[in-house]
């Protein structure tokens, strides 16, 4: 299934199917340009295909343009924890019914209360979304272990700022010049 709506909308969505319907200051940055997800059907709850992940990682990052390598490592290692596909295939069914819903409320200003989703699922996002940021997986029950170092989402959040480590370099003694003024990202 293929839809269209705005990326407020999405994030509006998200934060609501969290619990976070506080915090719709958020959506503030963003334009109204059209963002298209596709968003495959929710699948087997028992092994979620790696599309289910894709899309889930699309929507809670609000990025289109995942690298589909990292992605597939991140795919494997999620798959592997105890309750990891449970908590793809269910955090993925949420988020889409929620943003499907949204979709029906587009021409609605009031946000309407989305399913929430369960407190396991809640905390599988949050773990979703810090893996992808630092590139580095965590799990109390399972070893540390790197998934991606360059591929690390703040690195792109801090681009022109902090440098990717054996990756660039600012040349020698650049660190003490302030950073040049950048235009605001949309």
């Amino acid at each position: 299934m293929k839809i269209r709506l705005t990326r407020r909308q999405v994030a509006t969505a998200v934060l609501l199917a969290v619990g976070g319907g506080t915090a719709l200051w958020w959506t503030a940055p963003w334009s109204d340009d059209i963002w298209e997800l596709e968003l495959p059907p929710p699948g087997n709850t028992e092994h979620p295909p790696f599309e289910v992940f894709l899309a889930l990682s699309r929507i809670v990052l609000m990025r289109r343009d995942l690298d589909g390598a990292v992605a597939r490592r991140m795919y494997d290692v999620f798959m592997a924890e105890p309750w990891g596909p449970k908590h793809i295939a269910e955090a993925y069914a949420g988020l889409r019914r929620a943003v499907v819903t949204r979709l029906g409320k587009a021409s609605s200003k009031r946000a309407a209360p989305a399913d929430v989703l369960e407190s396991g699922e809640r905390w599988f996002v949050s773990h979703l979304v810090t893996t992808w940021y630092l590139g580095v997986y965590f799990h109390e029950q399972r070893p540390t272990q790197r998934i991606t170092l360059d591929g690390a989402l703040m690195y792109d959040a801090m681009r022109g700022i902090l440098v990717k480590p054996y990756v660039e370099s600012m040349g020698y003694g650049r660190w003490v010049d302030p950073p040049a003024e950048q235009e605001p990202r949309k």
